[in-house]
């Protein structure tokens, strides 16, 4: 199990270890879910927005998670600082929370599809 609380290091355990791969997606804000859906990565970037997407004097970055086949994307924002997110990565899934959002990615598997 990992604790990671940088956008680098997040953003680098994401590329080596869930690119490739078929993930469950559940997105909460403020305690409420708001998106369940099942996708691919194919691709992770991090874009950083301009000036007028702001909190305070801070700029606002994504990490831009994409799919190829459908070209869907879903974006996971963070504060362009440090310790300005946390994440918690375990064998199958991963937690990751910032600007009061949380995004749990789960692997899946054709044993975990099947039973779905």
């Amino acid at each position: 199990m990992d604790k990671l609380s940088t956008f680098e290091d997040i953003f680098n355990k994401l590329f080596f270890e869930y690119k490739g791969i078929r993930v469950g997606v559940r997105v909460k804000q403020g305690g409420i879910e708001i998106a369940n859906f099942i996708t691919h990565i194919d691709n992770i970037v991090i874009k950083p927005l301009n000036k007028k997407y702001s909190e305070g004097n801070k700029r606002i970055g994504l990490i831009v998670i994409q799919e190829k086949k459908g070209e869907n994307c879903f974006n996971i924002p963070f504060i362009l600082d440090f310790n300005t997110m946390y994440a918690l990565f375990c064998k199958n899934g991963a937690n990751i929370k910032s600007m009061n959002m949380e995004f749990v990615i789960k692997r899946k598997t054709v044993q975990s599809e099947k039973s779905a």
